[in-house]
């Protein structure tokens, strides 16, 4: 059943806009009749189509909020791992490949990572 329904909402249909006909998919000829239907006054549709939109844009609220905060974890954990290893001076430690931008080089001699500042202090 589940691939019946996912084969009818890509199936592509010709439905007019305007003065032209158009080809698009099942699915996007049934939200643009449900969009044209609200803008109408249609109450259903107007319900619907809120719903359906309040929805869509929680959910990229939360995949946009996971992958920020993966990315901020992510750095945390190597300015955390960069101030470890200066403040040891054991470059040896690190286990991974250095993160973009965290060391610098002194001739051709590598230097290993740094933290922005000798003094600072990360809280985990």
């Amino acid at each position: 059943m589940k691939d019946i329904i996912l084969d009818e909402a890509c199936r592509s249909i010709t439905v007019r806009d305007g003065d032209c006909n158009v080809t698009v998919p099942m699915a996007q000829a049934i939200i643009r009749s449900l969009a044209v239907n609200a803008a109408k006054g249609q109450h259903r549709a107007q319900r619907l189509f809120a719903e359906l939109l309040a929805a869509t844009e929680r959910s990229r609220a939360e995949l946009h909020e996971r992958l920020l905060s993966s990315a901020i974890e992510y750095k945390v954990a190597w300015e955390r791992e960069a101030c470890a290893s200066r403040n040891t001076r054991d470059h040896g430690s690190v286990s991974t490949t250095a993160a973009p931008g965290s060391c610098y080089r002194r001739h051709t001699e590598r230097v290993g990572p740094v933290c922005r500042s000798s003094d600072q202090r990360i809280e985990g």
